[in-house]
């Protein structure tokens, strides 16, 4: 039977604005260490504070979510990504 326990309860600070899409990732990061030097200066009782991101897996070529375990090969989710296929049919000759 399946049970449950609550772990690792934490406190996570997002900026205001959304910083992601706006600025770069260099400056996305910069702007996140300034939020932590800003926490650990004002706010008691910290214990760590630190930058941290999430990594979206997608298609190059047409922008899909990444689905596969695969680093080459999506599934076929676009021509592109359909020629690095490990496994391609057989190709009947006589049709």
């Amino acid at each position: 039977m399946r049970a449950k326990r609550i772990e690792n309860i934490r406190v996570e600070v997002s900026p205001r604005d959304p910083i992601f899409g706006v600025l770069s990732e260099d400056q996305a990061r910069r702007a996140c260490k300034e939020i932590t030097a800003a926490i650990n200066r004002h706010v008691d009782g910290v214990g760590h504070v630190t930058v941290t991101h999430d990594t979206v897996y997608f298609c190059s070529y047409c922008g899909a979510k990444w689905t596969e375990a695969s680093a080459d090969y999506n599934g076929g989710c676009c021509d592109d990504d359909e020629q690095y296929n490990p496994h391609p049919e057989a190709v009947d000759a006589t049709q």
